[in-house]
């Protein structure tokens, strides 16, 4: 079925909720306040996360305020690795979105050394149409691997966003799921391209993508998306 509105698709690397320069927690709610600003002025659909705060018992203040302040209740999370910044925490990927989210389990990707040693995936009923997101973590796996896990998921129009940085997208088009970068070679992260979107063939992009500074080192990437 056709998305005839247009799928409002974010990827944000949200640097646990701190914001750029402090690993002080007490800085974390003026960030948390920008997030839901942004998250609501772009009139997000669907958000895929990366290092998604999480505290000793699971709770993350980013997913909360996502919940609680914006139209994305719908959430699906997993903690990957440990923080960066906090003893005992630990951070991770989710999806966070206007419809419920048929979540999968963490994809692993066997012979990966890396701290997440996988990827996110879930699947939405978004405006009449299936679609599956991915968030892939920070540091990115290798394209071989992550090519590896998206053959094994559903037909539906996919969309995988995160860290995905310009030596990683080498293969594009060569494999079972061709896939096309709607963020292209802009700076994301400290001037440097570090994040994308990328999404198949069912799927095209419907005015300029969005490259947006936010509290995160990490800039906010925002698409719209149809199908034919």
């Amino acid at each position: 079925m056709a998305i005839d509105v247009g799928l409002r698709v974010a990827s944000w690397n949200v640097r646990e909720g701190l914001p750029d320069g402090t690993e002080d927690p007490a800085d974390r709610l003026p960030a948390l306040a920008a997030l839901v600003a942004l998250v609501i002025e772009q009139r997000v659909d669907v958000l895929a996360l990366q290092d998604v705060d999480f505290d000793v018992i699971g709770r993350s203040a980013v997913l909360k305020a996502l919940r609680t302040d914006t139209a994305l209740e719908y959430i699906h999370a997993e903690p990957t690795s440990p923080s960066a910044f906090l003893p005992g925490y630990r951070c991770g990927l989710a999806l966070a979105s206007r419809w419920p989210v048929a979540g999968r389990a963490l994809a692993r990707l066997p012979g990966v050394e890396m701290p997440a040693g996988g990827v996110l995936a879930g699947t939405v009923e978004a405006v009449g149409a299936r679609v599956t997101v991915v968030s892939v973590p920070a540091p990115p796996p290798g394209w071989q691997e992550l090519s590896g896990v998206l053959d094994k998921l559903d037909d539906d129009p996919l969309v995988v966003c995160g860290a995905l940085p310009g030596d990683l997208r080498d293969l594009l088009g060569t494999g079972h799921r061709p896939l096309a970068s709607a963020i292209g070679d802009r700076p994301t992260h400290r001037g440097v391209h570090a994040d994308d979107i990328l999404y198949s063939v069912e799927l095209a992009v419907s005015g300029p993508p969005l490259v947006l500074p936010s509290f995160s080192t990490h800039d906010l990437c925002v698409v719209t998306l149809r199908t034919g």
